[in-house]
């Protein structure tokens, strides 16, 4: 856990020196660790790059800074209280901003105007525009590069706070769960798809699709990550085979067997 940007150099560094493998950890909502563990580093990044979002308004344009390891939810409440709108679609997903948009919420990334990143080797980049990598809604960055911060685009917009309500009604916060397990489709969302072939309540092991949003998987205490990896490789292949449709899996499952 480094306690600033310094230190994450030094760590990464260290880590090219030595050819230890790493990944940045925010919430842990996206990754399934495997019972044998992983090699290598897990740097957490949800407590020194997690500077709350802040507003900024330049002529009529309006924007939002805020750390890549804060809660995308801050950002989500802070539109909502300002009647201020671009993350709509994040609203209802439990993890951090940099979660959000390199691997949990589509679209959301149509919003970033700018972002800063920190290469493994030490520099620190700040990318605008077009010169951000985005695909299918989503930023693109390698896996050894850190998101550090992103200005977001806003406008403003009636009826924020009533959609807020009705997608946090959608996470089962009282279960341990992991949430939007698939990026939606092009033409309709996951949970639908997922619906149509008939998986609604399927379980494998201590992990089931949840009965009220086919995209939520439910764990017990006794769920394992072979569990989560076999359900939804299940869930692909039925969905292919039932419409047609390659889900892509937000989550990755890592780790030794």
């Amino acid at each position: 856990m480094p306690a600033d940007r310094e230190e994450l150099k030094r760590v990464l560094a260290w880590a090219s020196e030595q050819e230890v493998d790493y990944r940045f950890w925010g919430c842990g909502g996206g990754l399934v660790v495997r019972e044998g563990g992983m090699h290598g580093l897990a740097i957490q990044m949800s407590v020194a790059f997690a500077q709350a979002p802040q507003v900024q308004v330049e002529g009529d344009a309006t924007f939002a800074i805020v750390g890549a390891g804060a809660p995308v939810q801050d950002l989500v409440h802070l539109c909502e209280g300002q009647s201020l709108s671009g993350v709509e679609m994040a609203f209802g997903y439990r993890g951090t901003v940099a979660g959000a948009l390199i691997r949990g919420v589509v679209g959301l990334a149509d919003a970033v105007e700018e972002i800063t990143i920190l290469m493994r080797d030490g520099r620190e980049l700040t990318m605008k525009g077009t010169g951000i990598n985005r695909d299918r809604g989503l930023i693109k960055i390698p896996r050894t590069v850190a998101l550090l911060r992103v200005r977001f685009r806003l406008a403003r917009k009636e009826g924020v706070a009533e959609q807020e309500s009705r997608a946090s009604t959608q996470t089962p916060a009282e279960l341990m769960h992991i949430a939007h397990v698939f990026h939606d489709d092009a033409r309709v969302s996951a949970a639908t798809l997922i619906d149509e072939v008939g998986l609604i309540g399927v379980r494998v092991g201590g992990a089931r699709i949840w009965d009220e949003d086919a995209n939520v998987i439910i764990l017990t205490e006794q769920a394992r990550a072979r569990d989560v990896a076999v359900l939804v490789s299940l869930v692909r292949d039925r969905v292919r085979d039932g419409a047609d449709v390659v889900l892509e899996p937000t989550i990755s499952v890592i780790g030794e067997k």
